[in-house]
Formats: structure tokens, C-alpha cells, sequence
């Protein structure tokens, strides 16, 4: 499911992220592992995923201009629950 989307330009350098609240984290759960893939590739991933609390984010750079790229964060809690947003990136 797609929970967000933006646009950039192919030079353009910046983080792209998520942030879980209640009720999808309980009191007390936190996030413990974020994996980033993206589609089609052309579009890179320039840092290891940051979770910050109940945040998580990820550097995106370059792509081709004219394509539309989703990039699927697969975010894991310490209760074992898996979310798997995806970010919407189109690339002008």
C-alpha cells in the first residue's frame, strides 16, 4: 500500500521516511530492524535506514528523470510485527 509519495529532481539528495503511531505501535513496542528495496532500480538508497524512535528514513539520490520508482520499507518491531509501507518517488 502506498502511504506517501513525492517528487525530485535526478540531482536532488534527501531522506524519505516514515513515522508509526498508535495504534500500529503499542505502549512500549519499538522499532528494531528497517529494510529499504526500491523499484526499478535507477534510484539509489545513499545510507544505511535511520530509526529514530518510532521513526525511520532513508537517503534517496539520482533516478531517471520521467520514472516513477516505490521504495518499500520493511519495518520490523520488537514484537514481531512487520509493516511494509511503500514511499512513492517520481523522479522530473
Amino acid at each position: 500500500m502506498i502511504k506517501a509519495r513525492t517528487w525530485k529532481n535526478a540531482a536532488e539528495e534527501f531522506p524519505i521516511g516514515f513515522r508509526l503511531t498508535s495504534p500500529d505501535l503499542e505502549d512500549g513496542e519499538t522499532i528494531v530492524n528497517c529494510v529499504c528495496t526500491v523499484s526499478p532500480s535507477g534510484l539509489d538508497i545513499t545510507e544505511s535506514e535511520v530509526i529514530n524512535g518510532p521513526e525511520v528514513s532513508q537517503f534517496i539520490k539520482s533516478g531517471v528523470a520521467g520514472v516513477s520508482y516505490e521504495i518499500l520499507f520493511t519495518i520490523t518491531t520488537s514484537t514481531d510485527k512487520i509493516w511494509t509501507p511503500i514511499f512513492k518517488v517520481e523522479v522530473k
